[in-house]
């Protein structure tokens, strides 16, 4: 199990970070330039820290959020009345904590649809179906191939691929082969249950997203009605 790390709702989590892959800056006295740069949240692309919410575990996160240049402040007074947010210390990532995902989908499209720039901050926002964190690349491996056989009956007899998005693991995990290796699974698993799939590019059926965030990952099965429902769910 994963250690504890508490939520705090009224401002972002953090706790101490031990991935290497964590963006920080040395320690030293910001200059007043740079005091007036951090004072303001759309001149902020993103926090550098030491602190860090993945690194500790954040134990039930399920939506990652990308934030577009500059758009940090704005993204977090977005996000926050609708779910508990947290910042990452990866380069404009955030991860978030939603009872009812599509709920959340559905808010953000609203709040788009009424005034275009209130979702501009916004690059991605992907939840996720099933979550988990590891301690290893072999165990990474194996969990993802649970939760990619488990997501296979929502892509029965579907055109799909695999994209994986990693924040962290530099140098351990290879995305390209990673995204190969559970497409192979996936197929297999469509051809023992009877469904067979395919994979395609370009515009698939389905994509099926892996999000690692520190040492916790997720897999989310993103459907291509979704895909032109909400301009933020994104695959790649």
């Amino acid at each position: 199990m994963d250690p504890p790390c508490a939520w705090l709702l009224a401002s972002p989590l953090r706790c101490i970070a031990q991935d290497p892959d964590a963006a920080h800056v040395p320690q030293r006295a910001p200059s007043r330039e740079g005091r007036s740069r951090r004072a303001s949240p759309r001149g902020r692309r993103y926090r550098r820290s030491r602190r860090c919410t993945l690194g500790c575990g954040v134990q039930d996160w399920n939506v990652v959020v990308t934030v577009r240049d500059r758009g940090w402040g704005d993204a977090l007074r977005l996000l926050r009345p609708l779910v508990r947010v947290a910042e990452t210390g990866y380069y404009n990532v955030l991860v978030a904590r939603a009872d009812d995902t599509r709920r959340l989908l559905d808010e953000l499209l609203e709040r788009a649809t009424a005034d275009p720039g209130a979702a501009a901050c916004l690059a991605r926002v992907v939840p996720v179906d099933r979550a988990f964190s590891f301690g290893s690349v072999e165990e990474f491996e194996q969990r993802t191939l649970e939760a990619v056989r488990a997501v296979a009956p929502a892509v029965a007899g579907k055109s799909f691929h695999v994209r994986l998005h990693r924040r962290g693991m530099k140098g351990r995990l290879l995305s390209h082969s990673e995204e190969m290796r559970l497409a192979d699974a996936l197929i297999e698993a469509l051809e023992a249950a009877g469904a067979p799939g395919k994979v395609a590019f370009g515009d698939p059926e389905v994509v099926v997203a892996v999000e690692i965030v520190g040492t916790r990952a997720g897999v989310a099965v993103i459907s291509r009605e979704d895909r032109a429902r909400y301009p933020f769910l994104r695959s790649a």
